[in-house]
């Protein structure tokens, strides 16, 4: 545990801390602890996302246009489509047993 030390602290507020600390039958120091946690927990995370915190930085500059780069089609993964099936033997190459394969691939077609 780190220990901190708050230096220039009003008497009122100190004198808040004590009557609050009494009154919840802790010790100042406790109450402080307690104070500072629950404060820091209903916090939560910041609503502050990546982008937004960028947008922020950028937009008073004027922004940034950046090209739309062109994307090719994902290709298809080789076990869904027919370059990974012996073309016209209905065989999976592997160490599959061999079996029909038009239904498995009707099955994955359809997802």
């Amino acid at each position: 545990m780190v220990g901190i030390l708050i230096r220039q602290l009003d008497d009122e507020t100190k004198s808040k801390l004590r009557l609050r600390a009494a009154r919840n039958g802790h010790s100042m120091e406790q109450e402080a602890r307690d104070i500072l946690q629950n404060s820091l927990a209903s916090e939560g995370a910041s609503s502050l996302d990546l982008v937004d915190a960028i947008r922020r930085r950028v937009e008073p500059l004027g922004g940034i246009n950046l090209p739309l780069i062109p994307r090719d089609r994902v290709p298809e993964p080789l076990w869904k489509s027919p370059a990974g099936i012996l073309a016209g033997q209905g065989k999976i190459v592997g160490d599959i047993v061999n079996f029909d394969t038009s239904e498995l691939w009707d099955a994955l077609r359809r997802d």
